[in-house]
């Protein structure tokens, strides 16, 4: 999937694309920048900033690619090396690789990589179809040279996962079922109202008995 935005920066105009692309049987998930003049700002450099301000044009270009496994075995074990180091990813399992990689050209042809943002961007992902499901909750890896970072889910949208990132590389997600399902949760409140209405029952019995006690005294 290509999406292609244009956005006015001073005199000049910045083209912002979007590539995403599956090697999986699933289809590639939609993926957007919550912000982009904040794309922007985090892509360029001081001076490339005043060249597009002053009318240069730019293109800056982010490709994602959904894998079914890391794209090399040192980045699986660096991910698998960081998961088990990190006890609070001890209940998630893997949904999905991700390869990120970014590029940006300033008034000429010449294609110049991006490696790590300036500041932090919002990227929200949608949430492939076979891996919706109640209850669950999601969260991201990003593996930028080696280094890795969790991402926190930033909505609680079942659909989505917004994640604050500045860097591309490899991203991984992973996702966790709830302990306790819907069914669950309604199953513990019925003891609850079960005894409150054996307690009403209990009262009225009572009263009858009472009533019926001093009818019988007159």
């Amino acid at each position: 999937m290509h999406e292609s935005t244009n956005i006015s920066y001073g005199t000049g105009t910045v083209t912002i694309n979007a590539n995403s692309d599956s090697l999986t049987e699933v289809a590639a998930p939609t993926i957007r920048v919550g912000d982009y003049d904040e794309l922007i700002i985090s892509c360029l450099t001081k001076k490339e900033l005043n060249d597009v301000f002053d009318g240069a044009p730019c293109e800056i270009t982010f490709n994602y690619v959904m894998l079914d496994e890391a794209p090399s075995a040192q980045v699986k074990a660096k991910f698998d090396e960081f998961i088990a180091g990190d006890t609070s990813l001890s209940s998630f399992s893997k949904g999905f690789y991700m390869d990120v990689t970014a590029q940006k050209t300033i008034d000429s042809d010449v294609s110049i990589d991006i490696y790590n943002l300036n500041n932090a961007i919002e990227l929200q992902i949608e949430i492939p179809l076979f891996l919706r499901k109640d209850g669950r909750s999601f969260a991201c890896i990003a593996n930028n040279m080696g280094v890795c970072e969790v991402l926190e889910d930033a909505d609680e949208e079942a659909d989505t996962l917004s994640v604050s990132a500045d860097c591309v590389g490899s991203y991984l997600l992973l996702y966790k079922d709830s302990s306790i399902s819907p069914e669950h949760n309604n199953t513990t409140h019925r003891p609850t109202q079960y005894i409150f209405i054996l307690g009403i029952i209990a009262l009225l019995a009572l009263w009858f008995a009472i009533d019926k006690l001093h009818k019988q005294n007159k």
